[in-house]
């Protein structure tokens, strides 16, 4: 059925599957036709990303990236420039991931190499929320449930492709895209300089939301759909 509606196409992060947009979906449908893609299981990156490449079907289309999904809307971005009009990051920076980062990624792909993965620790689920989020059972039980869905071979892929970053500096002044970034103020996994620094040389939109940590799209969705409204909704 043909729609007026503008097109979202939607990239997930790690672990995560469409449950992640479950409470912004529903308030966006109205205003958007909406497309969750799935992350191709690969273990280098480029097959990946020709793997989303070929779920989006649109010319000049519009990407919304969550956490990993911000860093490969990037990537796809800067492969085929022609192919987007605009890139919004949630809950990332799209250059290197922090030395300590890269060595507990290390040592979790070789311990999900030699053990039985089972499953994310309450300890790291609090890790990835706000303070006021952190006993938001309701979050805790999404985040378990996508993990449930997944399952650990989706993990070890995930980490294997993506860990070995390159800053996206570059990428980010491109003519042809545009790009615009929201994160939360206490996601431990943002350079937030970066971010700022990135936004402000090149006059991109940032928004950081109050009490949110890394989970943007569960934790703050009233504020996430009404960034997003603001941004790709046509101009009357």
């Amino acid at each position: 059925m043909e729609t007026n509606k503008p097109k979202l196409y939607l990239i997930p992060g790690t672990m995560c599957d469409s449950m992640i947009w479950s409470r912004i979906w529903p308030e966006l449908e109205s205003s958007f036709e909406l497309q969750h893609i799935v992350i191709p299981s690969e273990t280098e990156l480029p097959k990946m990303l020709d793997g989303l490449l070929q779920q989006i079907s649109e010319q000049k289309a519009n990407l919304v990236g969550f956490s990993m999904g911000g860093y490969l809307a990037t990537c796809l971005a800067e492969l085929w420039p022609e192919k987007f009009s605009k890139v919004m990051v949630l809950s990332n920076s799209p250059c290197q991931l922090p030395e300590v980062e890269m060595t507990q990624r290390e040592q979790t792909i070789n311990w999900l190499q030699k053990f039985q993965y089972r499953g994310i620790t309450e300890q790291k689920i609090q890790y990835l929320l706000a303070q006021s989020r952190a006993d938001d059972d309701s979050i805790k039980q999404v985040i378990m449930q996508m993990e449930q869905n997944l399952g650990y071979p989706t993990l070890l892929l995930q980490l294997q492709a993506t860990s070995k970053r390159e800053d996206k500096s570059q990428v980010l002044n491109l003519k042809q895209v545009e790009f615009c970034f929201c994160h939360g103020d206490q996601d431990v996994l943002v350079n937030k300089s970066w971010l700022s620094n990135i936004a402000q040389s090149q006059n991109y939109s940032l928004l950081e939301v109050a009490n949110c940590g890394h989970m943007l799209p569960l934790e703050q969705p009233e504020i996430l759909v009404e960034f997003i409204e603001q941004e790709f909704k046509p101009k009357m």
